[in-house]
């Protein structure tokens, strides 16, 4: 056997690996990302922010898999312009998909820039609700109650205020939530 041979192995597999792993981000996280029943909070950013920087990470290393595999398939041809044609397909077709990953990645950064802010106030009966507001100019702002594990439920209520008024405060009662974010208040009903 061939001393290249195992590399050609490992790199295709590499290779193999990272775009099926690529695909299912993408079909199963970013495709359907409205359709979730909420959203999921780790280490105090969204599951889309962490989708995005697994998507990132994916195509970085998928455009150095397939280079070293464009390499690797090149070293057993000894015919000068058999090995040159692969060269120059191989280099035209990595630099199609480096362009096309890079404009993803350009949106996907785009993206990570609008995930907003999450603020996280909790009563002191331990009521919890999670106020999010979209970053690009603040004028989307949800409610979240706690769901099992880490997600967050989006509620029906259309919020009226703006976390970035002030500090943000909850005080219950056995039928509603009032969230008061600087001077202004807004009382909700509880689920």
């Amino acid at each position: 056997m061939k001393s290249g041979r195992p590399w050609v192995r490992l790199v295709a597999l590499t290779v193999a690996t990272v775009l099926a792993a690529g695909g299912w981000l993408a079909t199963c996280w970013l495709a359907r990302i409205d359709q979730l029943p909420g959203v999921i909070i780790v280490a105090g950013h969204t599951s889309l922010w962490w989708a995005v920087w697994c998507l990132l990470l994916t195509s970085a290393v998928s455009l150095v898999a397939a280079g070293l595999l464009i390499s690797v398939a090149m070293t057993p041809i000894r015919k000068p312009l058999l090995r040159a044609a692969v060269g120059v397909i191989g280099s035209l077709a990595w630099a199609v998909g480096a362009f096309a990953l890079l404009v993803i990645c350009w949106f996907s950064l785009f993206c990570l820039g609008l995930e907003g802010s999450q603020t996280f106030v909790t009563a002191d009966d331990g009521t919890a609700v999670m106020i999010t507001q979209d970053g690009f100019d603040g004028d989307m702002v949800d409610f979240y109650d706690p769901g099992p594990g880490r997600w967050w439920i989006r509620r029906d209520d259309t919020a009226r205020i703006d976390p970035r008024d002030g500090h943000c405060t909850l005080t219950t009662t056995s039928a509603t939530l009032t969230v008061t974010c600087g001077h202004r208040r807004q009382t909700i009903p509880r689920n």
